[in-house]
């Protein structure tokens, strides 16, 4: 937290570390409902192409989404 002229500010790591955690429960929920297997799929799908300049292989707009195809 930061002081800011209308109050406290959140810091950006305070920010990465609340998504991060939702990022968590949301993959439990998944898992317990298609598994860990099916999750860990998903998860390798989303990575593909990942590290190349300029390319998200697909994982930024499948989160976007709200999963396509799941």
């Amino acid at each position: 937290m930061y002081p800011g002229e209308e109050g406290p500010v959140e810091s950006i790591r305070l920010e990465v570390l609340q998504e991060a955690m939702q990022d968590l429960r949301a993959l439990q929920l998944l898992e317990s409902l298609v598994g860990r297997e099916r999750v860990l799929e998903l998860i390798e799908e989303g990575l593909e192409g990942v590290g190349q300049l300029g390319d998200q292989g697909g994982f930024g707009r499948r989160r976007l989404s709200g999963g396509g195809d799941l």
